[in-house]
């Protein structure tokens, strides 16, 4: 019996606790009423389609004791942007290396490193500086960059390896 009333009070309060809210009554005496109207709003969310190289490759380059820069060019494409609300594109780039450098790694002898240089519009990028910061654009915008290694920085033979990353943000 005890279990029967406090399914039943329980009922109760659950049928109470969904009623919807009215507003006053509208009669004779009361002859307007009003409702609340709500809305919630957000911007779009911002789109863009972007395009980095998947490799970038030096090729055999020889040991050298004087100077020998060896640089090789790559695109970043920026397409179908749309919905940026006033923000920039802001495109930044960290390396591999401690801090984020730009090197290369010899792979059977970790000690080896070759240091690299990205460089972009002749001006060389730090790491975790952008290589650029772009409005939102109906055509297809490209930035150009470059890698750079010197021979004479090449510690002894093998195979390096490193890696580039590209962050974008809006901001």
């Amino acid at each position: 019996m005890r279990k029967c009333i406090i399914l039943l009070l329980s009922a109760v309060l659950l049928c109470v606790g969904v009623m919807t809210a009215y507003a006053a009554d509208v009669n004779q005496d009361n002859p307007t009423g009003s409702v609340d109207v709500t809305m919630n709003a957000k911007l779009p969310d911002p789109v863009y389609t972007v395009q980095i190289p998947a490799q970038v490759d030096f090729g055999t380059q020889v040991i050298a004791k004087a100077s020998a820069p060896a640089s090789k060019e790559f695109t970043i494409s920026v397409s179908d942007m749309a919905d940026f609300n006033g923000k920039m594109l802001h495109i930044t780039v960290t390396g591999s290396g401690p801090e984020g450098a730009f090197q290369l790694v010899n792979a059977t002898n970790t000690a080896q490193v070759v240091p690299m240089k990205l460089l972009s519009g002749g001006n060389e990028i730090l790491p975790g500086e952008a290589i650029t910061a772009m409005a939102e654009s109906a055509s297809t915008e490209n930035v150009l960059g470059a890698l750079q290694v010197d021979a004479k920085d090449i510690p002894g033979e093998g195979n390096y390896q490193g890696t580039v990353t590209f962050q974008f943000t809006l901001k």
